[in-house]
Order: structure tokens, then sequence, then C-alpha cells
């Protein structure tokens, strides 16, 4: 079985890191302000609902316990990334699933050793 923290209940905002060098290359070309520029993809997902996606691309169907004896942490991050939706409003990045996928295979086809 496997033992998360929490309830899993708290939402996160995740961007898969091909997404984040491309935004950066897109954003670097269209974008010349000082201020600062989020990029992200503003979808959240309960870190349960990301565990199951996890769980289900690596074909593990062993159990999933939540510990509510430990700390969720905040309830909610998301980055407010408007201004970049504004330079880029057709950019679309993978979605959960197409990512996870992409980082267990590169991961199985990475020979690492951990």
């Amino acid at each position: 079985k496997v033992i998360c923290w929490g309830s899993g209940n708290p939402t996160r905002e995740f961007i898969h890191v091909r997404d984040a060098v491309m935004g950066l290359i897109k954003v670097g070309k269209y974008y010349d302000e000082d201020l600062p520029l989020n990029i992200g993809s503003q979808n959240e997902i309960s870190i349960k609902n990301l565990t199951q996606i996890i769980a289900d691309k690596c074909g593990y169907s062993g159990e999933i316990k939540w510990d509510k004896t430990k700390p969720d942490g905040r309830s909610r991050v998301c980055l407010n990334s408007e201004m970049m939706r504004k330079i880029l409003p057709h950019w679309e990045m993978l979605s959960y699933e197409e990512g996870i996928k992409d980082t267990i295979n590169w991961y199985r086809n990475s020979n690492l050793e951990i």
C-alpha cells in the first residue's frame, strides 16, 4: 500500500517541464515588460485526484491510504496567469493525464539508478 499525507483534498496547479520551457520561450518572444509574469496552467487538481491519475498511469492497483494525522498544507495553490493568457491566448498545455504518462514513460526509459 501507498500512504499519502493528509486528506488529499487540497488543490494544486502543476505544469509539465516541457510546457514551462515552451512558455518561457514564447513569452520571451512576445513579452517586453518589467513586471513579473507567471507561467501556469490555471488548472487546479486535488492531490487525491492527482494521486489516482499517477496510480492509474503506473498500473498500480494496490491500496492508497490517506494519513489524516499528517498535515494537508495550504488548501489551495494556483498562480494568477491572466497576463500570460493575454499574451498567448491560444497556447495549449498538456493535460495532467498526458503529462504524467509522458513523465512515467521518460522515467521508465531513462535507466536512472535511484
